[in-house]
Order: C-alpha cells, then structure tokens, then sequence
C-alpha cells in the first residue's frame, strides 16, 4: 500500500486515531469563517466535553448552526420568520432539517408557521478542536506553508498539526510555523511526535486571509463571537460527518480493506490499489454489476466511537402553561 497517496494516507491516519482517541474524528471539513469553503481541513478531531453525553443522546446527525443559533429555546413556540433571520427558501430547509433530525418541533398557528427546540442545545458538549493538515510527501508541499498559516492565524482550532509520511528535517521545522506541531505517521509504527503543538488562542480575537497574490494579500479580523460560531459549526459537521467512506460501488472486485482492526480501505482487487468510490470507481472499465462486499460504516462507527447511531433523543413534556422539560 502506497501512502505517498494523499487519499489513503488520510483514511489510514483516521483509522489509526480512532484507536488511540475516544474522540469525534471528521476529515474534509471547512474551516474559514467569512466562507467556510475556503479552507479545507484534513481531518478535524472534537474531543468530548462535559455535555458530550447529552448531545451525543440528540441525534446522529449534524445540527445547523443556524438552528443553533437561532433566538429559540425549548419553552414557547416562536415565529419562525422572526427567529430566522434568512430567505424564505433557505430558512424552510432549515426548519425541515431540525425537525427531520429531531432538533425543533414545527407548528401553524392562525396560519404562521412556528417553531421552537425539543431542547436546550448543549454547547459544552466538546472540548478541545484539533486540526490536522496531511501531506505524505514534504518534497512537494504546494500550499502547505500558507496553508498551516492561515489556520495559526485565525486560530479556529486549539492545536494544529502537520502529519507526514516523510523524514522531517531541521529545514522543514523552520518553514512550518512554530505553532504547529509535527507527526512523522506510518501504518507499521503509528504516530510518532516530531514537535509539540503550540496552544492557539480561540478565544481570543483572529486574522482570516482572504486572498493571496505575489504582491499582496487581504487579511479580514474575525471576532471571538465569529469564531465560536466556527467552531461550533465544525464540530457539528465533524459528529455528523466522520471519516469513513460512506459507500462502496456495485462492484465485486471492491471490498474494504482492514487497517489498525478496522475497515477503512476501499481496495479494489483488480488494480491491487486504494481507489476513491467517488472518483476513480464511477468511469471504471473494470467495474461490475454486483457486490460482495458486507460492510457497515454506520454499525463500524457507532461500536468503535463515542457517536451513537440510535440515540434515544428528547420530547417535550407539559409541565405547565409554556413551562416544559
């Protein structure tokens, strides 16, 4: 197996993590705040916090944060144009969203549309964010550099990491900044720590750059607000998203490979490689029409990790008028 490959580098690295942390593991994540699309994150890690059980009992899907954030709570039922200051499209997606995963109850009332939560969101339910950038070979680092820099500035996560597949040297310490911790990562020998990570500040006020060209660059100041709101969107994304590959294609010769006890790998028998099902499965000369392969990336996830597939979540209960637990 070739890890130079960034693809099977970064499912074997999760992989691997997962047995070493009870933690929430997500990887391609967004990770800018004025548009979040703009940085992508490797792998993102949501270490769990005091209300991680509490949440975790919610739903098993991600939570938007504009439902989060939303002037609504569990008591009196709201308008929802009131309490959701977006486009009528948008702001019906949302409210269809909530009350589909089971975070909001919906209602007509004289004609108005009203909502309001099944509970108080729990906003302690992480702890730490950390951010890993993955680049196997350090021989071409294309954006690393600006990359990590733009991730220290803007300081969104608590620690952010560089995990390589290559032998760091003293020239590549003193290119990568020196927040940013360091993992020289191989199957055979695990995780082993070049440098330490430096403690960001997410709470503190941060620098976004929102272009970069030879001769300038436009930075924009994000506030802590801003940030927390980041954050929180990040970890939502990371506990409804994880790092599996969700799906196989209907073929026989793709089966997933084992890794660290763990089936992570599309492999595919025929080219004796990883492959990527979205990418290189869809135009493949070689794929067949049926499957053997038996695999449950929800079933996998739900027995190896703190996320839970099934969780119980919450319905109100009149306690009173407008009074609810």
């Amino acid at each position: 197996m070739i890890l130079e490959d960034e693809f099977t580098f970064e499912l074997s690295l999760c992989a691997y993590l997962e047995t070493q942390r009870d933690a929430i593991i997500a990887r391609q994540l967004g990770a800018g705040v004025d548009s979040s699309g703009r940085r992508i994150i490797d792998i993102a890690i949501a270490e769990p916090g005091p209300r991680f059980e509490f949440r975790a009992s919610l739903t098993a899907e991600s939570i938007p944060i504009d439902l989060i954030e939303a002037p609504i709570g569990p008591g009196t039922f709201r308008s929802a144009s009131d309490a959701i200051d977006r486009p009528v499209k948008h702001r019906q997606d949302l409210i269809e969203r909530g009350a589909e995963i089971g975070f909001i109850e919906k209602r007509r009332n004289s004609g108005t549309a009203e909502i309001r939560q099944v509970v108080r969101y729990p906003y302690r339910w992480y702890s730490n964010l950390v951010g890993i950038e993955n680049k196997p070979d350090l021989s071409s680092p294309g954006k690393l550099i600006d990359q990590l820099q733009f991730d220290v500035s803007l300081g969104l996560f608590d620690n952010v990491i560089l995990a390589t597949a290559t032998r760091v040297t003293d020239v590549h310490l003193n290119r990568i900044p020196e927040e940013v911790g360091v993992w020289v990562y191989s199957p055979e020998d695990g995780i082993e720590v070049v440098r330490q990570a430096e403690q960001l500040q997410p709470n503190a006020y941060g620098i976004e750059l929102v272009s970069h060209n030879s001769d300038h660059s436009q930075i924009s100041p994000v506030s802590e607000k801003a940030k927390q709101q980041a954050r929180q969107r990040i970890a939502e994304r990371a506990y409804g998203k994880g790092w599996r590959v969700s799906s196989l294609p209907e073929c026989q010769s793709c089966n997933f490979q084992s890794r660290h006890g763990t089936p992570c790998l599309p492999f595919c028998v025929e080219k004796q490689q990883v492959v990527s099902p979205s990418g290189d499965c869809v135009s493949c000369s070689l794929r067949s029409d049926e499957s053997t392969h038996q695999y449950d990336p929800t079933d996998e996830r739900d027995r190896r990790t703190p996320w839970k597939a099934n969780p119980t979540g919450y319905q109100h209960k009149q306690a009173g008028l407008d009074r609810f637990c």
